[in-house]
Parts: C-alpha cells; sequence; structure tokens
C-alpha cells in the first residue's frame, strides 16, 4: 500500500538536500570570487585587498556552517585559514617590507594550499546529487505502486479519495493555510501554529520557521559582505584608472574589455575607437598569449615596444598575467613607459664607466708610457743609425778603401746591421702593445651598441685583465684558463666589459683587505675561467680576498650599496652588472662566499 507519509518524509529531504545543494552552490561563487581576490592581493600585494579577501572568507566560512553536512567542509576552512594566516603574516605591525623573494615563497605557499579546494565542494555536491537522486528513485517507484493500486482498486480508492479530501479538509487544507498566512506575515513559530498533527505540519513548520530566521540572517549578512565588496570593487577601479602605468584587461582572444586613463593617454587613442571595440593586437605586433607559460599566479615581465594609433614605436616594459573567472580566461597587461629610464640609464653606464676609466687612468698611462718609452728608444737610435749609414753610402763615392775601411769602423756599421732589425721588431711590439691597451679602452668606453654583436668572451676577459692591470698586479697574480673553442656569442660587448672589469676591480680589492689582515703578507690569486655548457657559456671569477659576510649577501647587488669607503666605491657596478647579465643578455650571475674565504662570481649567457 502507498504509504503518504513516507512520500512526504522524502519529498521533505529532497527539498532539504536540494537547498543543501543549492547553499553549495552559492560557496563555490563566493569561493570563485575568494580567489580572485587572492590573486589580485598577491599581484598588487595592498592591505586593503588584504581586507576584503579576509572578509570575503568570513562570508564563506559562514555558508559553511549552515550545511548539514560540516565535517565534509572542515579540510576547506582549514585552507582558507591557512591562506589568511599566512597572508596576515606580511601585514603584521613592526613587520618589514618583503622582498620579491619572500613574495614569491607566499605565491608558491598559498598555490599548493589552494590546489584542490574545490575538492571538498565537489564531494559533497556529488554526494548530495547522488542522494537526491536515490530519493527521487525511491519516490518514482512509490508513485508506480499507487498508479498501479489506483487501476486495480478503483472504488477502494474512490471511497478513501471521498474519506480523504473531508478528512484533509479539516487536518490538512486548514493547517496550510494558517502556515500559508503565517509565512506570509513572518510569524512562523510553534505557538503559532497549534496543530499537533499530521506530524508532517507541524515538522514543516518547525522547518520553515528555522529557515526563515536563518535566511534572514543570511540576507543581511549577504547585504552587508555585498556592499563591502562593492567598495573594495569601486576602490580597485579607482587606483586601477588612477595608476601611472597603462593597464588594459582582454579577453583570451585579445579583444580589450577594460582600460585606464594612462593607456588611452599612452596609446593616443580616441572617444570613436574605444567605441568601435581594440584589440591589443592593434598595439602589440607579434604578441601571441599561447606562447607566454604562466604557473599560478606567475606574472610574465618583459621588454618590447607599443605601436601608438600615430605609429609612433614606444618602447615599453610589458607585465602580462592571467587568470580565469568560471570558464573563461582573461589577460591583464601591464605597459611601463622606459624612454627616460633608458636614457638614465644609459647616462648612468657612461658615468659608470668614466668612474671605472679614472680608476684605471694612472695605470692605463703607465702600460702605455713603457713600450712608448722603449719605442723612443728605438726610433732615436734607428735615427742615429740612419744619419750614420748615409755619411757611409755619401763617402763611398769619394773615398778610398783605406779611408772607406776606416769610416765603416768608426761609425761600426757591424753593430748597426745586427741592430736595427732588433729595433725594429722591438718597436712593433711596443706599437702592438699600445694599440691593445686602445683596443681594450675603446670596447669598455665606446657608448653600447643599439643591437648585439657576435663577439668573443674570451676576449673580452682578456682586455679587462689587461685594463685593469695597475689595480691587481701589485696584489694578485691572475690566472686564466679558458676554453680554447668558446664559440662566440650574440652580446653586447661593452656591457659584459664593464661587468668583467667591475668584478675582477672589485677582486683586488677584496685580496688587498685580506692582505692587510695577513701578519705575513702573502699574494693572493684571481682565477678567470670559462667553458660551454649546454648551449651556455659559464664564466668564473675566483679570488683568495676577504670575502663577502652573510649578513649583506642580499644587498650585493642593490643600487648604491657599497662596503668602501665615501669616494671609492659608487654601489653601482655590481648593480649595473646584474642589469646587464640578467635584462641585457637573459643570463644569470651569482656568487658564493664565505668570510675570510675568498668569493667566487658565476655567469651563464646563453649562447644563442
Amino acid at each position: 500500500m502507498y504509504n503518504s507519509n513516507k512520500l512526504n518524509i522524502q519529498q521533505q529531504k529532497i527539498q532539504t538536500l536540494e537547498k543543501e545543494f543549492l547553499r553549495t552552490k552559492e560557496t563555490t561563487i563566493l569561493l570563485n570570487q575568494w580567489l580572485m581576490s587572492l590573486d589580485l592581493y598577491l599581484i598588487n600585494r595592498q592591505a586593503y585587498i588584504y581586507d576584503s579577501l579576509a572578509a570575503q572568507s568570513e562570508a564563506i566560512q559562514f555558508l559553511t556552517t549552515q550545511f548539514n553536512v560540516k565535517n565534509d567542509l572542515k579540510d576547506l576552512s582549514n585552507k582558507i585559514n591557512r591562506v589568511i594566516r599566512l597572508c596576515s603574516n606580511v601585514h603584521s605591525p613592526g613587520r618589514r617590507s618583503l622582498n620579491d623573494n619572500e613574495w614569491n615563497e607566499i605565491i608558491s605557499q598559498s598555490d599548493v594550499i589552494t590546489q584542490d579546494i574545490y575538492l571538498p565542494l565537489e564531494k559533497h555536491q556529488k554526494a548530495l546529487s547522488n542522494e537526491i537522486l536515490n530519493y527521487k528513485s525511491k519516490i518514482e517507484t512509490s508513485q508506480v505502486v499507487f498508479k498501479r493500486t489506483i487501476f486495480i482498486c478503483p472504488t477502494i480508492f474512490l471511497l478513501f479519495a471521498f474519506l480523504m479530501i473531508k478528512w484533509s479538509n479539516s487536518t490538512i487544507a486548514k493547517p496550510i493555510k494558517l502556515l500559508k498566512e503565517l509565512a506570509l506575515n513572518e510569524e512562523i513559530s510553534s505557538d503559532n501554529f497549534p496543530y499537533e498533527n499530521p506530524i508532517e505540519l507541524k515538522s514543516l513548520a518547525e522547518i520553515l520557521s528555522k529557515h526563515v530566521k536563518d535566511l534572514e540572517k543570511a540576507k543581511e549578512f549577504a547585504w552587508t559582505k555585498a556592499k563591502q565588496a562593492e567598495h573594495a570593487n569601486t576602490r580597485i577601479s579607482n587606483i586601477m584608472e588612477t595608476a601611472a602605468d597603462a593597464i588594459i584587461c582582454t579577453d583570451s582572444k585579445g579583444q580589450i574589455i577594460q582600460m585606464n586613463a594612462a593607456f588611452r593617454e599612452i596609446s593616443s587613442v580616441n572617444d570613436e575607437a574605444i567605441e568601435k571595440g581594440l584589440s591589443c593586437y592593434d598595439f602589440l605586433d607579434g604578441i601571441q598569449f599561447e606562447n607566454y607559460e604562466f604557473d599560478g599566479n606567475e606574472v610574465s615581465v618583459k621588454q618590447t615596444l607599443l605601436k601608438d594609433s600615430k605609429g609612433e614605436q614606444i618602447k615599453i616594459e610589458l607585465s602580462l598575467s592571467k587568470f580565469n573567472i568560471d570558464d573563461a580566461t582573461y589577460f591583464t597587461l601591464i605597459f611601463r613607459d622606459i624612454r627616460e629610464r633608458e636614457k638614465m640609464q644609459q647616462q648612468l653606464l657612461q658615468s659608470q664607466k668614466l668612474d671605472s676609466i679614472g680608476i684605471l687612468a694612472s695605470g692605463i698611462a703607465h702600460e702605455i708610457n713603457t713600450p712608448v718609452q722603449y719605442i723612443t728608444n728605438y726610433s732615436l737610435f734607428l735615427q742615429d743609425s740612419y744619419l750614420d749609414i748615409m755619411t757611409y753610402l755619401e763617402k763611398s763615392n769619394n773615398s778610398d778603401p783605406s779611408e772607406l775601411k776606416e769610416l765603416y769602423d768608426e761609425l761600426d756599421i757591424d753593430f748597426i746591421k745586427e741592430e736595427v732589425p732588433s729595433a725594429l721588431k722591438g718597436s712593433l711590439e711596443g706599437l702592438s702593445k699600445v694599440s691593445e691597451i686602445v683596443k681594450s679602452m675603446k670596447v669598455m668606453a665606446h657608448p653600447s651598441q643599439a643591437k648585439k654583436v657576435s663577439y668573443s668572451i674570451n676576449s673580452l676577459l682578456k682586455e679587462a685583465v689587461v685594463l685593469s692591470k695597475n689595480q691587481w698586479n701589485q696584489f694578485a697574480d691572475i690566472k686564466m684558463s679558458f676554453d680554447e673553442d668558446l664559440p662566440e656569442i650574440l652580446c653586447y660587448p661593452g656591457y659584459l666589459s664593464q661587468t668583467f672589469l667591475n668584478i675582477i676591480i672589485n677582486a683586488s680589492h677584496a685580496i688587498e683587505a685580506q692582505i692587510n689582515t695577513q701578519t705575513i703578507k702573502t699574494q693572493g690569486t684571481i682565477t678567470i675561467s670559462t667553458k660551454s655548457e649546454n648551449n651556455h657559456v659559464i664564466i668564473k671569477f675566483s679570488d683568495t680576498g676577504i670575502g663577502i659576510s652573510d649578513k649583506i649577501r642580499t644587498k650585493v647587488f642593490d643600487p648604491f650599496f657599497t662596503t668602501k669607503d665615501v669616494g671609492v666605491g659608487t654601489g653601482q657596478g655590481l648593480a649595473l652588472s646584474h642589469d646587464f647579465i640578467v635584462n641585457k643578455h637573459l643570463g644569470s650571475i651569482d656568487f658564493k662566499s664565505n668570510r675570510g674565504q675568498g668569493c667566487t662570481f658565476k655567469i651563464i649567457l646563453p649562447i644563442s
């Protein structure tokens, strides 16, 4: 026999499960917004975005407390709390600002934590869906039985229906009508609903009363959070619009869906063009989003050219990041005009080159003066020899053999014949030495070329050693171990020459400082080596100097940081060297050092 009470209970359970399922959908939406806010915070690293992120976390955790089965969602709450604690440490009072490496660590940890963050919700949704289908299947089975019963026993059914109508009119209809009126007036409670039977209506009244109260609280809470999110979005939009850098947001096809004032200014677009719609391909030639690799919240940064609406090419630094909303992919592009920065950097480079030339000037003058001195001596000897030979030749026509023999011996023609070749050879060697020094100076001092050229790393190192000789020859010996089969690479010779010179001079200063601490003075050693490995050139500079303290390891490549006395160092050498290697040549530079035991700098450059 069809069980009406059982069917009602099953339907109530289905309603409860469907509401539970709907609540998981709402939680998923809030979780999507929370992850977007987390991405935005890790990109911009601003405290107000963190406040919005924390507020959204509270909203999600509030919703998870409304679920009938809470144990399945503990992992979700724990992951959200871990991320919030991770980010909150950044804004604790008295906390110093984090560097890029520390931020990258936070980003990496948050990626690990948020991995599979949807899994608890998905599992719960799947369980709810299966349970709903199970109950519906049972109801359908019961309904089939019910229909068969109707066809088998029509008379009994009609009689039963008549009785039920009369019974339900007094037992169900009136309570439902009262329940409806109470629901409309939002006055549902046990006190206002006097009916004890049927038990389903009594239970329904209690459930509705509870849900109405919960919904009122959730509605008020959601309205408050929505207002907070609206205010946060307004602040973020204002920040974007007033940012000094140009910013655009595109869809996966490159169509621009949002831009700020700085982009409109740098691209010179008018309102008419904006209304028609713009694509990032209108301004960036050859950009292909699929060529960029993104790992989590990683931002890709590169230098390129932006073409404005007038066709002018503008040198920019492009920061590109990707984010997803539901199944749609979007890209954020930030353009920074670096024309002025490039000019200032070039001026700074020339200034640093001139500083280096000033440091090396006396030594270079000495290196040039030595060969010039013996070239002068050889030239004077050749001049005197030429006059003697001319005298001998002039008298050879008018003198008898005996007088000519005396003149031959007097002028010592044999000595002249023996020494002139040596004098010519010595002069040529001196000129070659001067030429080598001048060539090295020209590579180092000449403004850097706009394009890369093919050049020998070994030659650049040898030239740097020659130029810096007056800096190291009093304190150290230089050992060079070069791979003679090392191929030429595409590079900026001026930038690399400056870098090698900076490292050699720093090594000589470190060795001098180490010698000053010794009771028995011993000559130091600077070892320079090259080799090719995995389509890269590896260059190492090792010295036996005083080394680098662990306290300043992270500051070595910072601009204007120096441990030298005022007037001795500007703090620009290694900062510029890092820029030359990493940004200009897409290579790497690092060092290993123990205080008092020397230091080794390692430079890796791509061959192609």
